[in-house]
């Protein structure tokens, strides 16, 4: 199901009743800027603090030093989408979680956790930051110039966690509340029945999408112009033979959906 065609007269009663519940327009009028990010593309540590993992290498290539297969899903999101903006990660979240609030007790990991105040404070000015506030700043100039902001975020999960299987092959976290996130998710799956059909897509699973991370900070911080959907693909399909096919699949429903041509309410209704 892609947008109808109606949409891009707002005017038309015949609309239905969850555009106009939404108020998704897509008119010349009005205009909204795509976000792509990958927070946790990489397992990177700089030279610097390598010593943190002497004797612990072997970690960085685990899931617990980054999203495994996320970095290749998000450059293809990019080719085929065309952001107005897009970010990547640059070191391993082992390093400093991008993904947290300052607050958050899983900011720094098991291999920085102990470090000093100073120490911490340093990678937060150098690592996490700049990273936030790169994708802040564009959000602040184009609500400024009357843009609203739709936000996708590249991540994956563990097919397993804790002795438990995760049902799922992909999950689409948003915040229910938002009606424009809720229908846009409902639109995006139903597109997703058709390229991956036997894909098993969840929404908010494994996670919520108002748990902490970048997406729910956007949200509070921009609450009248912002969308931000997590897109949570299962790690095992990395490895597996048609993943390149997988990840253009993905790509191509959300071409289908259309999503810069969304525009996001700047009044809740």
């Amino acid at each position: 199901m892609t947008f109808p065609s109606q949409i891009l007269d707002p005017s038309i009663k015949s609309w239905p009743n969850a555009w106009r519940k939404t108020n998704l327009l897509a008119c010349n009028k009005l205009k909204t800027k795509l976000i792509i990010s990958c927070e946790h593309a990489v397992n990177t540590v700089p030279a610097k603090y390598s010593s943190f993992f002497k004797d612990n290498e072997a970690v960085l290539s685990t899931h617990r030093a980054y999203d495994i297969g996320a970095i290749e899903l998000y450059e293809t999101l990019v080719q085929k989408l065309n952001p107005d903006y897009c970010l990547k990660g640059e070191v391993s979240r082992l390093l400093i979680e991008l993904n947290r609030s300052l607050h958050h007790p899983q900011l720094f990991s098991d291999f920085t956790k102990s470090l000093s105040k100073e120490e911490k404070e340093e990678l937060i000015a150098n690592y996490y930051r700049p990273y936030r506030a790169e994708i802040e700043n564009f959000i602040t100039s184009n609500i400024k110039s009357n843009f609203n902001i739709l936000h996708f975020s590249i991540h994956s999960f563990t097919n397993e966690l804790n002795g438990i299987k995760r049902n799922a092959d992909l999950g689409i976290l948003y915040d229910p509340k938002s009606a424009l996130e809720k229908e846009f998710v409902r639109i995006y799956k139903n597109e997703l029945s058709m390229h991956l059909p036997s894909f098993r897509v969840r929404f908010n699973y494994p996670y919520l999408g108002t748990a902490d991370g970048f997406t729910s900070h956007l949200r509070k911080k921009f609450p009248q112009q912002y969308a931000g959907i997590e897109l949570e693909l299962n790690n095992t399909y990395a490895a597996a033979e048609n993943f390149r096919e997988i990840q253009m699949k993905l790509g191509k429903a959300l071409v289908s959906v259309r999503p810069k041509s969304i525009i996001l309410s700047s009044q809740a209704l």
